[in-house]
């Protein structure tokens, strides 16, 4: 007798997006009904052998694809994730590396099939269109360009620009240091310090 758990079991890859799934039974091969519809249209047939990185099918991961899918406009084909904090656009140029494992043809992020932006590090970013030519197109919406959260990071291949490996390296290294939780001997806080805890001395006695 199989359990309530037993379809957890089977992890398969959506041949649309290329995002690992938890499927109800071994031999589907779509993660929702969206994927499905846009590959009956599209006719876009994968090999899932071919993924390079495994991007679990998570809320954050669906709502990221959603909204970057949304604010395309007609003739958007590519689209790139540019870094509030660091002012930085990725894909980088000489960044060959793409989620579906397919070698890109420009350097920018493919709507069809969709492929997830690989940053190095977590935050907002704001989306940006391109043509089949590579030339910037408007958003759907062309008084704000659409802005997602990126929670899923990627680490920086060694051929990055020295110079972008060190932003990245030093925006990680002040986050960090303002993210810290205070020093618990920091009198300032009013707490007793290391000396200050001992008991009376054999003088005192």
């Amino acid at each position: 007798m199989k359990s309530k758990s037993d379809h957890l079991k089977n992890i398969n890859t959506c041949m649309a997006c290329g995002l690992q799934f938890r499927a109800v039974r071994s031999d589907c091969l779509f993660c929702d009904a969206r994927c499905y519809s846009r590959n009956r249209r599209n006719g876009v047939h994968k090999n899932p052998r071919l993924g390079a990185r495994e991007i679990p099918l998570t809320p954050v991961a669906i709502e990221v694809r959603e909204i970057v899918l949304r604010g395309a406009s007609y003739h958007a084909r590519y689209y790139s994730a540019t870094s509030v904090d660091l002012q930085i656009a990725f894909p980088l140029p000489n960044d060959t590396v793409r989620s579906t494992g397919l070698r890109p043809t420009m350097p920018f992020y493919k709507l069809e099939p969709f492929e997830f932006p690989m940053v190095p590090i977590e935050g907002i970013y704001k989306v940006h269109y391109f043509s089949d030519m590579g030339l910037a197109v408007p958003a759907q919406d062309r008084r704000q360009l659409p802005e997602i959260l990126i929670t899923f990071t990627y680490p920086l291949r060694r051929r990055a620009p020295a110079d972008v490996r060190g932003g990245v390296r030093q925006f990680l290294t002040d986050r960090k240091s303002r993210l810290a939780l205070p020093s618990p001997n920091n009198k300032r806080l009013g707490l007793a310090g290391p000396s200050e805890e001992k008991g009376p001395s054999d003088e005192d006695q």
